[in-house]
């Protein structure tokens, strides 16, 4: 079963308790000199979102850039695993 996307805007507290991350995919939109997008992520996983996207808008002239994952997961009996790929796929 896929889960649903929900935007969770600015991904502040507020927001994501209002529209219900809890088992859902936060899309979450950031201002370029916004905050740490890791704080925001924290903030969606204590909210029980199972993955968070965000989208940074960049000032100025557009380029094209990649996108970089990070991925924490623990299983029901502790296991863990962390896994960051840089350059995962280009964005244009």
């Amino acid at each position: 079963m896929l889960a649903d996307l929900v935007d969770a805007g600015t991904g502040t507290t507020a927001e994501l308790e209002a529209v219900g991350v809890q088992g859902r995919f936060a899309l979450v939109r950031l201002p370029y000199d916004s905050p740490s997008a890791t704080c925001v992520a924290r903030g969606a996983k204590a909210a029980g979102a199972l993955a968070v996207i965000v989208h940074r808008a960049a000032p100025g002239r557009w380029l094209p850039s990649t996108v970089t994952l990070r991925t924490e997961l623990t299983d029901a009996k502790g296991n863990s695993v962390s896994q960051l790929v840089i350059g995962a796929y280009a964005v244009r």
